[in-house]
């Protein structure tokens, strides 16, 4: 993982000097206690981009979409990675051992207050929140 986050800093090192007057937040815990801390200090409607890219089970990206969502502001944009990743079924079997049904449920669930906007056949799926 000391390869992802040097790329992930480096990424947005490149960002920075494009874009000077974006703040990043760079968070180095599990999204739970982040996303909860996130909340808890005050930042609900704070963001304008939400980007999910972690665990690869359904139930954990349900979660992660759960708590993201009061934290991004309306006409954020909210992109899950990997929507189509599906080693976890074909290795097990289990249909729930990947994030497609957890972001499938999100949408849903949210229905009138997200917009598709950009999804398969690309791996990653956009969203706008729209309420």
């Amino acid at each position: 993982m000391h390869e992802v986050e040097k790329r992930f800093d480096t990424n947005m090192d490149n960002a920075l000097r494009r874009y000077p007057n974006v703040q990043i937040t760079k968070l180095k815990t599990d999204s739970i206690n982040a996303c909860s801390k996130l909340i808890t200090d005050g930042q609900r409607s704070s963001f304008d981009l939400i980007y999910t890219d972690g665990s690869h089970t359904s139930c954990d990206v349900l979660s992660d979409a759960l708590l993201t969502y009061p934290l991004a502001k309306k006409g954020a944009l909210i992109i899950f990675d990997d929507y189509l990743w599906n080693h976890g079924y074909r290795k097990t079997g289990n249909v729930l051992a990947s994030p497609k049904i957890g972001i499938d449920c999100f949408i849903t669930a949210f229905a009138g207050k997200l917009e598709v906007i950009h999804g398969p056949p690309s791996y990653q799926l956009y969203l706008n929140k729209i309420d």
